[in-house]
């Protein structure tokens, strides 16, 4: 079944919007993307050098400040690395991979937090926001606290436990993302809001529209979650490629882009046979869901998309061509993992984005995506298990000297050292 845009409105408050791109939604032309025969279309490699002329290798400097355990978080400007840290916070190092300063700290003050917080990065105004438990708190660059949005607490903004605040193209938006915890009388999934934000126009997922009494019934329960209740085990898919803001609904077949206030459907994903709404949104999924071919994330560059896809133990990931709509499919096997409890199975599908890094040798996992960079992180303990470093020495490669500076620093690093990072910069 194809969705289509179901284009709702709510003005609450009113926002001095920046120029808009000179493109309307008149401009573009509605295309089908044939995923369900593409992934026929295997083949034995799919290059980074396809995408990206140019990776920086970083590693992230140690000092008693800047100690890194998991990351939960990548954020690249053009000139400074922001890492969300689980236990240690938020830390800024230089492109260079100098540590630089903290933001924040965890405590019980105004200028901290309590957990660990979504992080927002506004480059043009050098600001960072941290969306805690305690409100939406703003930052400079050099870690000095400004203030605390008013009204910014999770069930003040969001319906969802795990709702999102967007920035880009200096637009916030709000993102909520089933199931339900807090109560909201509109099921809406995006928002554009003001600097307050405050809502000013919303965006409802239209494969709702006929569930919506069924979604509330099967609510999450105060901070406890019912095992019947419908969820959205990944996020909208999105991407702000070149400060495009494109994405997919959960479970969607559809592609909009944001334009000038609006979502306008501009690619068609043709995924054949779809579950129902209800197999697809329950929590405990069924063995049967995972017979299906399944979107779980998308990648937008200068001449490509790429999908990431599943079907039984199967894992896809399909390259489109925009301008001659080539499709690749890279596929191999993948997991469907089973956490087993007395009273139920849980079951999730185990994916992730890779491509062969002709660049300077081994694969690229796409572990964070920002605008025009995208980062994989390499943990010192992952070394001796992934990384072959003769096999990355005798690789044919495009950029050589890069190449032999990235086996010096794999061969140097030890186990208590910081991650590395490889910076892939998108044509």
């Amino acid at each position: 079944m194809k969705y289509y845009m179901l284009f709702l409105s709510f003005f609450v408050s009113c926002i001095n919007l920046s120029k808009e791109k000179d493109i309307s939604s008149k401009d573009l032309i509605l295309k089908n993307i044939d995923l369900i025969n593409g992934i026929k279309n295997s083949v034995s490699v799919l290059n980074l050098s396809d995408v990206s002329e140019n990776i920086d290798i970083v590693k992230l400097e140690l000092t008693e400040q800047s100690l890194l355990g998991d990351i939960e978080n990548v954020f690249i400007t053009n000139n400074d690395i922001f890492i969300v840290d689980y236990k240690n916070g938020i830390l800024r190092f230089s492109k260079e991979g100098i540590f630089l300063n903290r933001i924040g700290r965890k405590g019980q003050g105004p200028s901290e937090y309590l957990s660990i917080p979504q992080m927002i990065v506004n480059e043009k105004l050098s600001l960072v926001y941290l969306l805690t438990t305690r409100g939406l708190k703003v930052f400079d660059y050099d870690g000095k606290y400004i203030k605390t949005i008013p009204n910014t607490l999770f069930e003040d903004l969001f319906f969802s436990p795990n709702g999102r605040i967007l920035f880009t193209g200096e637009k916030f938006f709000l993102n909520n993302q089933l199931p339900i915890l807090f109560p909201n009388k509109e099921l809406w999934t995006l928002a554009l809001v003001d600097t307050s934000l405050s809502v000013v126009k919303k965006f409802f997922n239209p494969s709702f529209r006929f569930y919506e009494n069924e979604i509330r019934e099967r609510a999450g329960s105060g901070n406890s979650l019912v095992r019947d209740q419908w969820t959205e085990q990944t996020k909208t898919h999105i991407d702000f490629y070149n400060d495009d803001f494109r994405m997919i609904y959960y479970g969607g077949d559809t592609i909009y882009q944001y334009i000038k206030n609006s979502f306008s459907p501009c690619y068609i994903l043709d995924l054949g046979e779809r579950p129902s709404f209800e197999m697809s949104h329950e929590w405990l999924k069924k063995a049967e869901f995972f017979s299906y071919l399944w979107l779980y994330d998308f990648y937008d560059t200068k001449d490509f998309f790429y999908f990431v896809l599943g079907k039984s133990k199967n894992l896809y990931t399909v390259k489109y061509g925009k301008k001659d709509g080539e499709l690749q499919s890279l596929n191999s096997k993948s997991q469907i993992i089973e956490m087993k409890n007395p009273a139920f199975i849980h079951r999730r599908f185990k994916y992730m984005f890779e491509l062969h890094n002709d660049l300077i040798g081994g694969e690229f996992k796409v572990d964070y995506k920002t605008n025009k960079y995208w980062c994989d992180i390499i943990y010192p303990s992952d070394l001796l298990k992934y990384y072959n470093i003769e096999d990355i020495r005798n690789e044919n490669v495009k950029m050589k000297t890069s190449r032999d500076d990235y086996i010096k620093m794999l061969m140097d690093v030890k186990e208590e050292d910081n991650p590395i990072l490889l910076i892939a910069t998108l044509k």
